[in-house]
């Protein structure tokens, strides 16, 4: 069998299973200039967008789900701040691939998204993914407070500690809650008196029925095409 190169912006992809829409499998080779993912990596794809057949297959980076940052965003809205319906969420990094995914999960929550991009660039994916607004850093905090009429939002979902995180507080409603996703420590729930903290290997092992709930879901809203690449 010829073996299979992956091109820049390219992965190799290992298809395990093809179904009728969508295509899992794991990462074979990661192209030069391709972030994001690594050898072994579970991922999917919508079977749409690609010609299926089994075996090893070059993909643009940019029609693959990693379906651990899908199952880690999911997994933190779900379980950890448990999001409802009509609640208001703000996402840093909106723009950002794991920000995409949580934009789509908590727009099939039945939340109201707002996010925060780095450019101009980023603001139509946030759009698309499912964020009624997408703001640029500066002067979010108050633009926050005259979209929930300063009533603040009911969860940050954080990417990053640092001293952002005083401005994310500034932008949450007196009961509110911030999540702290893709770190060391993630999940961590910031909530008026409580701190919850996880190492990523306890939470593995203490929780792995959970995840694996939430891998399931995650497969059936990419089969679905409710969460998509964006």
């Amino acid at each position: 069998m010829e073996a299979v190169t992956p091109g820049r912006g390219e992965l190799v992809v290992e298809v395990h299973v093809a179904g009728g829409v969508a295509i899992a499998g794991t990462v074979a080779l990661v192209g030069e200039g391709t972030e994001g993912f690594a050898v072994g990596d579970p991922i999917a794809i919508d079977a749409r967008t690609v010609e299926v057949h089994a075996g090893r297959r070059a993909v643009d980076a940019r029609l693959v789900v990693s379906l651990r940052a899908a199952v880690g965003a999911y997994h933190v809205l779900v379980d950890v701040v448990r999001l409802t319906a009509g609640e208001t969420l703000l996402i840093q990094d909106a723009g950002s691939a794991f920000g995409l995914l949580a934009a789509q999960f908590a727009r099939v929550l039945g939340a109201h998204v707002f996010g925060v991009v780095a450019s101009e660039a980023q603001r139509e994916s946030a759009l698309r993914a499912g964020c009624s607004a997408a703001l640029l850093p500066h002067g979010f905090v108050e633009q926050i407070r005259a979209l929930t009429q300063d009533r603040g939002v009911d969860v940050v979902l954080e990417s990053a500690m640092g001293d952002r995180i005083i401005e994310s507080r500034k932008a949450l409603g007196a009961r509110g809650r911030i999540a702290f996703a893709m770190s060391p420590i993630a999940p961590l729930l910031f909530q008026p008196a409580t701190v919850r903290a996880h190492a990523l290997d306890e939470l593995a092992t203490e929780v792995r029925e959970t995840l694996d709930r939430a891998a399931r879901s995650v497969m059936a809203y990419v089969a679905n095409g409710a969460v998509r690449v964006m």
